[in-house]
């Protein structure tokens, strides 16, 4: 089953190929070495120290270093990009594919940063990918398949869940090596290369991207009535977007247009590990705008998805309608939800949404009653920053390293230590274990990044705290 699609950059996304032609041949220049347009072909998909290397061994010189060259052809290519650089045909129509296909995206490039992103920023992509990833962090280029591997591993999915879109020999073997699919998007001076063979598909140009994803099994989703996705025209979903008086998930829709987001979930969702949601049933507890219970929905679980806030006030209901989606939505507070309601679950998302409450604890238990298999709860913690005063904050570690690892939480009063007065409670990772086992969940380990820390808990039977949150009435009677 594929379930991502992973662009290489240098001429698949932006025909920059000739921009590295004419900036190595003028780097070289600097150390007297004289190359053609098919010496460069050779080495087209190498990393560019990679490929500075090779041609010093071939031909060594004195001065400048192979360093100082290399950051000459850098700083060549990025001045021409930024004058010169166009989104080649097609990019835009199989981004659209991967959107209404339910395919998450990734970039896998052999330039450095600072070249990609140029090339982002230039093209305005950046919003179109979970995952950026460039080679200059692996211990080996293309055509060596690490980029690749670390890519999948970035996304959360298998390298065999995975299709590359490439245009050099290189990169298709790196792209094969790493277990990939591998569509072959050659220039035409490279169209006859032996090393295409092993490409899944070869073609002319992203244009037909989606028709050869058909061919390798990848199919778009359907609507409600049973026939495709109903494909909006884009005045038809811009002027949804544009309806929406505040967003907060960037949200990527077909034709480039992506929703004007304070927050990208993207990063969070490829954090998730999700098991196969085939099959399953999801609650995504307050979903706001409504891109993780679509993102579930494309993976093939049932979703029900639940906010308190007015759908009219939200993007869910034009992400709704621009994706085609069935997902349900429920306007109701956490609190109130009972089984009866809305039934039960094998998946319970809650994300985002715990240290905003008034009642975390109770939020849980509600919660619990709902979940049949699997809750993941993502929160803010105090662990690296806990609240000394308005907006300024220090590692808990360092203020009271005698209590950090004790379960515990800060309670933040309205205007005292941050703008948002919903911030409520921000439990430290010991006190976010502990609130989710008290709500009779068994915690795996805390994953933490930064202010943030994620936990997947299954629910347990015959807790200790089973008879006090019946005592309490933090949690109903299941019958």
């Amino acid at each position: 089953m594929v379930r991502a699609l992973i662009f290489d950059m240098d001429g698949v996304l932006i025909d920059s190929e000739p921009f590295w032609h004419e900036a190595e041949m003028a780097g070289f220049a600097l150390a007297g070495v004289k190359l053609t347009r098919e010496d460069c072909l050779t080495t087209t998909g190498l990393r560019v120290d990679a490929m500075v290397d090779h041609w010093f061994a071939r031909q060594p010189w004195a001065t400048p270093s192979p360093r100082e060259v290399e950051g000459a052809i850098v700083r060549h290519v990025i001045a021409l990009i930024r004058e010169r650089g166009a989104l080649k045909p097609g990019v835009e129509s199989a981004l659209a594919f991967a959107a209404r296909a339910g395919l998450r995206t990734a970039l896998a490039s052999s330039s450095s940063s600072a070249v990609i992103d140029a090339v982002l920023d230039k093209l305005g992509l950046r919003p179109r990918f979970e995952v950026i990833h460039s080679a200059e962090t692996e211990p080996y280029g293309k055509p060596h398949p690490g980029v690749y591997i670390h890519t999948a591993e970035k996304l959360g999915v298998r390298p065999e869940e995975c299709v590359a879109f490439e245009d050099s020999p290189n990169g298709v073997l790196a792209a094969k090596a790493a277990r990939m699919g591998c569509i072959a998007v050659p220039e035409p001076a490279l169209l006859g290369h032996r090393f295409f063979a092993v490409a899944d598909a070869v073609i002319g140009s992203l244009a037909e991207a989606g028709a050869s994803l058909e061919r390798l099994g990848v199919a778009e989703p359907v609507a409600d009535s049973g026939g495709p996705m109903p494909e909006l025209s884009e005045p038809e979903i811009r002027a949804l977007v544009d309806a929406i008086p505040h967003w907060h998930h960037i949200m990527c829709f077909p034709h480039g247009i992506v929703s004007p987001g304070a927050y990208d979930p993207r990063d969070l969702f490829s954090r998730l590990q999700l098991p196969d949601l085939r099959g399953l049933r999801v609650l995504d507890a307050g979903t706001c705008d409504g891109f993780f219970s679509f993102e579930c929905e494309r993976r093939g679980a049932e979703v029900v998805a639940l906010d308190h806030a007015d759908p009219d006030l939200i993007g869910f209901d034009a992400a709704r309608t621009i994706y085609g989606s069935r997902v349900e939505y429920i306007q109701a507070n956490v609190y109130d939800l009972t089984p009866e309601q809305i039934g039960t679950f094998d998946v319970v998302l809650f994300l985002g949404v715990l240290y905003h409450l008034r009642h975390p604890l109770l939020a849980l238990d509600r919660l619990r009653a709902l979940c049949r298999r699997l809750l993941v709860v993502e929160s803010l913690v105090c662990d690296a920053g806990f609240f000394t005063g308005f907006e300024s904050r220090q590692p808990l570690s360092s203020l009271a390293p005698a209590i950090a690892d004790l379960p515990l939480a800060q309670f933040l009063p309205v205007d005292r230590f941050h703008f948002d007065a919903s911030n409520k409670w921000v439990p430290n990772v010991a006190g976010l274990c502990a609130l989710v086992q008290d709500a009779m969940f068994e915690p795996g380990p805390a994953v933490t990044w930064g202010d943030r820390a994620l936990v997947h808990a299954r629910p347990v039977e015959g807790s200790p705290a089973g008879r006090r949150v019946a005592q309490d009435g933090g949690r109903r009677s299941r019958g």
